[in-house]
């Protein structure tokens, strides 16, 4: 039997790339902060839409349990994603207990995924952190308030700095975690959604992997929007040269993946080097 704390999570910390730019652009337009405003109030909805994205079109009954435990919290150009890991047991799962964790988590990831590119499709790029540890929230009713301490939300805050790309990496609270219910090694269900550049960089989440099992008109949409995103991005940011260098890796990095996934007429002209 594993020995968890209660208030074991993994969380994951997401920030909007670039948000600054988007305020500066819009600031004065009261037409386009409304637009934006509205996109922003139908995140919650995306949540939604999640339940349409997995292998067989819709969540199994263990998914939908799974997207109610998540704490999903919205804040300006943030967005947090909370599972405890004490208790995940399901009655129709007979499986272990170590089992049930890594289902729990592969799925996690798959959400957090689809949360990405779906969001990417309608807005801007993320960037962010995933951290296991403690974590502990109270909402107050009267006035309306919630408080969160968290060692996982501060370690996933800073790795979301680090990630330099446009990326979410995992950091070693989650690696060492993974690997101490697993016998010292990376589960296979996981690691199928991570990349790492080099022995010594951040693992970081695949967002693409799920594409391959999506309806081929389905992702061939989302891709679509994603590409006319990096490509109005690329535009905007010509002249800012800080910014230009992290767009061309996330470009090379959708080019390499829409190739696998078998639609290379999504790719974006001129950046075809691998990532690295």
């Amino acid at each position: 039997m594993l020995k968890m704390r209660e208030d074991l999570y993994i969380v994951c910390y997401l920030d909007v790339w670039g948000y600054r730019g988007i305020v500066k652009k819009i600031s004065g337009d009261k037409k386009i902060i409304k637009e934006v405003g509205d996109i922003f109030r139908g995140i919650t909805r995306i949540l939604n839409q999640l339940k349409t994205v997995s292998k067989e079109g819709k969540y199994s009954e263990t998914e939908k349990q799974l997207l109610q435990k998540i704490r999903f919290t919205f804040f300006s150009d943030s967005f947090l994603f909370a599972l405890p890991l004490f208790g995940l047991r399901y009655p129709n799962m007979e499986i272990s207990e170590k089992e049930q964790i890594l289902e729990c988590i592969t799925a996690y990831l798959r959400i957090i995924s689809a949360f990405c590119w779906i969001f990417m499709g309608k807005l801007c790029l993320l960037r962010g952190g995933i951290a296991v540890g403690q974590y502990y929230e109270k909402i107050f009713n009267s006035p309306p308030a919630l408080f969160i301490i968290s060692e996982a939300w501060i370690e996933a805050v800073e790795l979301e700095k680090k990630a330099n790309f446009p990326r979410i990496v995992l950091g070693n609270s989650v690696i060492e975690f993974l690997k101490e219910i697993n016998e010292g090694t990376l589960p296979p269900c996981v690691s199928w959604f991570l990349c790492r550049l080099t022995p010594s960089d951040y693992y970081f989440l695949d967002i693409y992997k799920d594409f391959t099992f999506l309806e081929k008109e389905k992702a061939f949409q989302i891709l679509k929007d994603i590409k006319r995103l990096i490509e109005t991005l690329l535009e905007h940011y010509a002249k800012d040269f800080e910014k230009l260098g992290k767009l061309y890796w996330f470009a090379r990095y959708h080019n390499q993946k829409v190739k696998e996934i078998n639609f290379p007429e999504l790719c974006i002209p001129g950046f075809y080097i691998p990532i690295e």
